[in-house]
Formats: C-alpha cells, structure tokens, sequence
C-alpha cells in the first residue's frame, strides 16, 4: 500500500497548476489586457473626446481650475458664449460674454508676470 501512495505523489506534479504552459498562457493573457489598455488610451488621446448629440452646437472654448473641485468653463453653443461655473453637483452660469473670445486670444497664466529667475542662478549670485 505504501509503494501504491508513493506512485500517485511522483505523478501529480506533473498535472499540478505551476506548468511551464500555465505560465505561458497567464503571461500571454497579461500581456494582452496591458497592450489593450495601452492600445485604448492612445486611441482616446489621438481622438479626443467624443461629441454628443450636439453636432457640434456645443464646444467647450476654455477652462480653468479655482479650486481642488471646483471649474470655470467658457462654453460657446452657436453664435452665444457662456462662463459656467462648475462644481460637484452644481453648474451655474456667471456671465454671458459679449464678444467672441477665441483660445488664441486668451494669454496662458504665467504669460503676463515677467519671467522669475531659476532657482540655481538666485544662489549663483548670492554666493562670494
């Protein structure tokens, strides 16, 4: 009975679920779900946002963060150009602009201060 036991522990490593093919077969899976993700962000990177049925009466112009929550956006929907603000649960309409204002004319932040120095070259000219 002891040699009958012995034979069964030497076969059953061989159908245990650490094979060299199991391996290959969940590194293969894992590649294949990584690559797909990697695939699906370059995709909606490329294309950008999807539109809805607004056929394109609604475009987000512009948007700025004022808080850790909180947005103002500049929405043009046909000829009429909206500054929304946007928070968790709530979008409420500040002001409806005159003029159109285009994303070229809007300056970026940091366009109308004059350039700071770098950190490296203030404690170059402290020094002796």
């Amino acid at each position: 009975m002891a040699a009958a036991s012995m034979e069964m522990n030497e076969a059953r490593p061989a159908d245990g679920p650490l094979t060299t093919g199991s391996l290959i077969q969940v590194t293969v899976g894992l590649l294949v779900v990584v690559l797909t993700i990697f695939g699906l962000a370059w995709f909606v990177r490329r294309y950008g946002r999807f539109q809805s049925s607004a056929n394109g009466a609604l475009k987000v112009v512009g948007g700025l963060s004022v808080g850790p929550r909180e947005r103002v956006v500049l929405l043009q929907i046909k000829d009429r150009q909206l500054l929304v603000g946007v928070a968790p649960g709530r979008v409420q309409m500040l002001h409806e602009l005159e003029g159109r204002v285009t994303p070229a004319e809007v300056e970026a932040p940091g366009a109308a201060r004059p350039a700071k120095p770098l950190f490296a070259t203030l404690l170059k000219r402290e020094r002796p």
